[in-house]
């Protein structure tokens, strides 16, 4: 993610990012991506379901 994605993301919700943090943001941004992209493309079992209940 560049720090103009990040510019153009944030004017879309609103969200006032200061021009001297987006390249921290598009890094750690860059990051969320990146670990969101591993959990989506696990491949899982077509009878899997969901627990009825959550106990951490």
């Amino acid at each position: 993610m560049s720090e103009s994605d990040v510019e153009q993301c944030a004017a879309l919700v609103g969200l006032p990012i200061e021009p001297e943090s987006r390249a921290a943001v598009a890094e750690i941004l860059t990051g969320l991506l990146t670990a969101a992209r591993l959990l989506m493309e696990f491949p899982l079992p077509g009878d899997v379901e969901p627990a009825p209940i959550f106990r951490p």
